[in-house]
């Protein structure tokens, strides 16, 4: 049986990174299954569809999170949530949904599944806009500069793009289509 409570939790904490763009907030999950899958089943039922992408996609844990929350699995076109596995959709990014000017909330959600935040390895983002005071550095590893650059061009025509979400083993991320980011590649 669902825990309502766990779910609430997970909600709550999405809910702050989305408020706070580019801060990385712990989760504390269940143990039993990764970050990604506790997130899916959190904002994932049978009215929502979902897309996967990028190196070594993980077939499995797609047919799960379909099979667990009801979600549909579609094409990249369709869908309402997107993950990219390997930090690199391969231009994949351009075929996602970023709403329309009456309705700019239908812009694709994006999931990727990352190394970590603020380490000594990855790519290094400034981002400015609503929710940033100022403006916020960090560094996420385990996501590509072109991909990012490719998320900024889409997010470019505001209010029309797409929210992204990064999550590790233990935290989350999230950067709005509100935001402007600025980035240079410090991977290795």
């Amino acid at each position: 049986m669902e825990d309502p409570h766990r779910l609430q939790r997970v909600f709550r904490v999405l809910m702050q990174a989305m408020a706070n763009p580019g801060k990385a907030f712990p989760v504390a999950t269940s143990g039993d299954s990764p970050l990604l899958y506790e997130i899916c089943d959190t904002l994932f039922d049978h009215e929502v569809s979902l897309a996967a992408t990028g190196d070594g996609i993980d077939g499995q844990m797609i047919e799960d999170i379909c099979f667990f929350s009801g979600c549909r699995c579609v094409s990249i076109e369709n869908a309402d949530y997107v993950i990219v596995f390997g930090g690199c959709s391969q231009g994949a990014l351009l075929n996602v949904s970023v709403g329309t000017l009456e309705r700019p909330h239908g812009g694709a959600t994006i999931f990727y599944p990352v190394a970590g935040f603020n380490g000594k390895q990855g790519v290094n983002l400034t981002l400015r806009g609503p929710g940033i005071n100022g403006r916020v550095k960090v560094t996420i590893d385990g996501v590509r500069s072109e991909e990012l650059a490719l998320a900024s061009r889409i997010n470019s025509r505001f209010p029309l793009g797409v929210d992204l979400i990064f999550c590790d083993a233990a935290s989350v991320m999230t950067i709005p289509r509100s935001a402007t980011l600025t980035f240079s590649a410090k991977e290795g």
